[in-house]
């Protein structure tokens, strides 16, 4: 009589042992100095702060007006959308909440421009492409994200690139009345 085997009955190979458990917690890697090029936590590479507001319109129609202040370079753009569907106007292709329109888009070198206000001294958008999104409830707007793209047509000696792309790092909270 020959002594039963250790693998199973059906003749197929044993599995391998397994293998240890883990460690729960893994060693420390030991942080590079700061002054180590890539060393430290990522940090966008421009320095940006984004304001909104909106207001109603006159016409019975409203309006949200978002500015992007960045720094490296310099640039303060101006985005501009309604709910005016009234006007015959298309906007700028960029993707916006149901019945919202990006009416306009521009860029300047000026860093001091007003949210609300258009800078004469900026360079319009003549195409755009990405994403604006929101909450909305009843006339309240919160969570704001945004990621677009602006194309301009600067005079050759501008500060504005003519390229400018512009995005939330975190949603906004709430969109205010504009004063």
């Amino acid at each position: 009589m020959t002594p039963p085997s250790e693998g199973p009955p059906d003749g197929t190979p044993e599995a391998p042992p397994a293998a240890p458990p883990a460690a729960s917690t893994p060693p420390e890697a030991e942080a590079p100095p700061e002054d180590e090029p890539g060393s430290g936590p990522s940090v966008p590479s421009a320095a940006q702060v984004v304001s909104a507001c909106r207001e109603a319109r006159p016409v019975g129609c409203d309006a949200v007006y978002i500015r992007v202040q960045k720094s490296a370079p310099d640039l303060c753009v101006q985005l501009v959308l309604d709910n005016c569907n009234e006007n015959s106007r298309v906007g700028l292709r960029v993707r916006t909440p149901f019945s919202w329109k990006l009416s306009s888009g521009s860029a300047s070198a000026n860093t001091t421009c007003t949210l609300t206000e258009y800078d004469p001294d900026s360079e319009p958008a003549l195409e755009g492409s990405g994403d604006i999104s929101w909450l909305e409830e009843g006339s309240s707007i919160s969570a704001v994200q945004f990621a677009v793209q602006l194309q301009l047509s600067p005079e050759p000696d501008s500060a504005v690139p003519a390229l400018v792309a512009v995005s939330t790092e975190e949603a906004l909270d709430s969109i205010t009345e504009c004063e």
